[in-house]
């Protein structure tokens, strides 16, 4: 009884849900209840009857919203949105779908959370925009839609929705949204959907991702590091272009570096052994010999260096054409004894 009033407290009168509550549709009978009656001529006229009987035999409509949308039915929604009047004196969170906006938008939330996944009913995705209102498109629901590829439904979130720091300018005197246009809902885009998509190899939603979307750079380097995993040398090259560092103040070769190899894991438990050592170098070989035989040019600025490395292995792989000598005699003039090499991997003086 107290939600019940407390929900009462938090209704509020909107166009988008009812205009008049008193006016909200019934659903129709079901089809076996319809059926059975006309078989009955007595009833023609008594269609409260009709109507009882079909309250009583369907349960659906007592499915939680966000439930129902598992079952990626369009007809069972619509008979639970046309089911928000229930019978007189029978309580019903139902009713509150199309007259709460706090019920509302939590439905639609974690509705719309349920509804993507690797197979998408894009026709209940497209009912779930068509009949709700000032909803929140959630970073998780956007996160999937990159992560499976579903360019179509980054396409929708861009065309009906807006981003959700935005609401505030938009906002009119009373509070409400006055959307046009379409866009009918906040869009929480997130910094690591470009991530997901590199991650699970869907370029194309990389590329549409970088010109709808706004990502912090600092995100960058995880698509690049997707990128080698993947072995796409159009993914690097476009990354690398797209997203270059302005090299002028570290500038030798007029590169820098393309990859950095991080072979921990994310626990950083793994001990640098020698097996590991060996297998990051062969692999390493591999990629630069792959990105030499596509034009380009290995290079970069290093402060320190594997000290089981030789000095040519060093020089050809990750410092570029003289870069190694070049930091060497800038070490030598500058600390001939050596007296800032604390770290066995530091830059060595001239002998």
């Amino acid at each position: 009884m107290q939600l019940e009033v407390w929900l009462r407290l938090q209704s509020v009168d909107h166009e988008c849900f009812a205009p008049n509550r008193r006016r909200l549709p019934t659903p129709p009978p079901l089809l076996i209840v319809t059926l059975l009656y006309r078989s009955k001529p007595a009833f023609d006229q008594l269609r409260h009857v009709i109507d009882a009987t079909s309250a009583f035999l369907d349960t659906s409509v007592e499915l939680e919203f966000r439930e129902a949308v598992k079952h990626n039915s369009v007809p069972l929604l619509n008979r639970i949105w046309d089911s928000c009047l229930p019978v007189k004196g029978q309580f019903s969170r139902r009713k509150y779908l199309r007259t709460n906006v706090h019920y509302n938008r939590y439905q639609y939330r974690f509705g719309m959370e349920n509804a993507v996944g690797e197979k998408v009913d894009m026709d209940v995705v497209r009912w779930l925009f068509n009949h709700f209102y000032g909803c929140l498109v959630s970073g998780f629901v956007v996160g999937q839609a990159a992560q499976n590829g579903n360019l179509e439904l980054l396409q929708l979130f861009k065309k009906s929705g807006i981003r959700r720091r935005m609401g505030r300018d938009i906002r009119d005197d009373k509070g409400i949204f006055p959307f046009n246009g379409g866009i009918k809902h906040f869009v929480r885009w997130g910094g690591h959907d470009m991530i997901y998509a590199a991650k699970n190899n869907h370029p194309e939603v990389v590329w549409w991702l970088h010109y709808n979307t706004q990502i912090p750079r600092m995100h960058v380097e995880d698509v690049l590091t997707a990128a080698v995993k993947n072995e796409d040398m159009m993914m690097l090259e476009w990354v690398d272009a797209k997203y270059r560092i302005d090299g002028k103040a570290w500038k030798h070769d007029d590169n820098l570096h393309l990859v950095r190899w991080d072979i921990r894991s994310s626990a950083f438990n793994v001990s640098f052994a020698d097996s590991t050592m060996t297998a990051m170098r062969n692999n390493f070989y591999k990629f630069v010999d792959a990105y030499k035989a596509s034009g380009g040019v290995p290079g970069g600025f290093t402060t320190y260096r594997d000290e089981k490395w030789t000095v040519p292995e060093m020089a050809e792989y990750l410092y570029g054409g003289g870069n190694f000598d070049r930091l060497q005699k800038i070490k030598t003039v500058y600390d001939p004894t050596e007296m800032f090499n604390t770290d066995p991997q530091a830059i060595p003086a001239l002998a």
